[in-house]
């Protein structure tokens, strides 16, 4: 009998069923990073299709509580017509998603930012494909 992966948007129990290592890596690498107020910045260098954005996910939903303190959200310097699925999937994993490829783009996303800021949010930023110019 083989084993049938649920469909996403997956909950924290399933993430750590089907992804046992990521979640292991994630539980303790990431989040002792992330809950270090001081660090400013984590980069994960991995090869392509390794797991990277299922690792965004399951920190996301790992943060999806009724009054949240920490909230995510997701950037790309891309906006291509075949990634609409994954925009849809991480908008359901407990994410904002904003794709930065406009000035209005960008001054819709500080706004967001700046609002989620004032409510006294920790805004957790994460950067897809930031070889390609998210990180200007």
């Amino acid at each position: 009998m083989s084993h049938a992966t649920p469909p996403k948007p997956w909950p924290v129990s399933v993430f750590e069923k089907e992804r046992p290592h990521l979640t292991k890596f994630v539980r303790t690498d990431i989040l002792p990073l992330l809950e270090d107020r001081e660090n400013r910045r984590i980069v994960v260098r991995a090869p392509v299709k390794c797991g990277k954005r299922e690792m965004v996910e399951y920190i996301a939903m790992r943060d999806s509580v009724e009054k949240p303190t920490r909230i995510h959200a997701f950037l790309s310097a891309w906006h291509r017509a075949a990634d609409k699925d994954q925009r849809i999937e991480l908008k359901g994993q407990n994410m904002d998603v904003f794709s930065i490829i406009t000035q209005k783009k960008v001054d819709s996303f500080l706004v967001w930012l700046h609002k989620k800021l004032s409510q006294q949010k920790l805004v957790v930023l994460h950067l897809d494909e930031c070889d390609h110019g998210s990180g200007s």
